[in-house]
């Protein structure tokens, strides 16, 4: 599998920390698959509380044991995880998945949703009585500890989704990208259908990203698999439509537009002339419908012009 873990060195991220750091005064870390820790957020941008935890054995044992709880909580739920620790901060989670892939999880921390209290104060001091700090000291480590209100942490939140959708964008990208040398044009244009099938896509797009003329990409694919590329979009579309059908409550209309149709009469007359059947008795009979890929693909489909041939939308220009 094509892998993140160097997505630590890219710029990218430490211009981001930087950024996180000046407006927030928090440090924002990239977690690895494997739960490492500051790759990207220097422990000098910490609290000096933390750094202070961090550098006994006792203290480091105890962040480690939350930060692997707080990664299979995050990985468990693909959701944003928020949780405090035993110095009193809060931290923000976010895996990063892209569909089946697990790229790794943003982090930001060392923040307070509240000033901190004298009884939360006691209850730290319980938590950290391996360390010699009185709560007069933990109190000036609190200080100047950013505060957030619900309505900024849901900014944050936003923020950090911004940011995990582009890094998911890069990475499909660049696992593409990387396949490009051990794929034929053809197979390079199948698998960039498959992955991008919910956009817009036009042959002119798709002949530029491939590196081929649209005229010869045409030629080439047709040649390949008995259909034209955006012959294969439709199948692929309507493929993925009717495992929505069989397994989701989407509506007709929704599973149109979460495939990447438009139009939804268009959505209708595709389906019908590809299985046979409408979209309505797909849903009410399951078993009406046996599509898969094998199916669909490598030769064993009809050939434009047979029964149930899908439609030639490269006359269409996008879909």
């Amino acid at each position: 599998m094509y892998s993140m873990n160097d997505l630590s060195q890219k710029k990218l991220l430490h211009h981001y920390h930087s950024a996180f750091f000046k407006l927030f005064h928090i440090p924002l870390d990239w977690i690895l698959p494997d739960n490492k820790t500051f790759t990207v957020c220097g422990q000098e941008h910490c609290n000096s509380l933390c750094i202070k935890i961090m550098g006994c054995i006792e203290g480091n044992k105890m962040c480690n044991r939350q930060t692997n709880a707080r990664m299979a909580e995050a990985r468990n739920t693909r959701q944003a995880v928020l949780g405090s620790c035993h110095a009193g901060f809060y931290d923000l989670v976010l895996p990063i998945y892209d569909h089946e892939d697990y790229l790794g999880a943003l982090c930001v921390g060392q923040f307070r949703l509240s000033k901190v209290s004298d009884g939360e104060i006691k209850n730290i001091a319980r938590q950290l009585n391996f360390m010699d700090i009185s709560p007069e000291e933990l109190k000036e480590y609190h200080k100047n500890t950013r505060v957030f209100t619900r309505e900024e942490l849901e900014g944050l939140k936003e923020l950090l989704q911004l940011i995990a959708d582009f890094i998911c964008a890069t990475y499909g990208r660049s696992k593409f990208l990387a396949s490009i040398a051990n794929s034929s044009q053809v197979e390079n244009a199948e698998a960039y259908i498959k992955r991008h099938y919910t956009r817009e896509l036009s042959i002119t797009k798709l002949a530029r990203i491939i590196g081929m003329s649209p005229s010869y990409l045409i030629h080439q694919f047709t040649r390949q698999n008995g259909i034209s590329p955006m012959q294969y979009l439709t199948l692929y579309r309507i493929l993925q439509a009717v495992d929505i059908l069989k397994n989701s409550k989407l509506s007709i209309a929704e599973t149109a537009f979460a495939v990447g149709f438009k139009n939804v009469c268009n959505f209708n007359r595709s389906f019908r002339k590809i299985t046979g059947v409408s979209p309505s008795e797909c849903r009410k009979n399951p078993n009406s419908v046996k599509l898969d890929e094998k199916m669909l693909f490598k030769n064993k489909i009809q050939k434009k012009g047979e029964k149930n041939a899908a439609p030639d939308p490269d006359t269409q220009k996008t879909l």
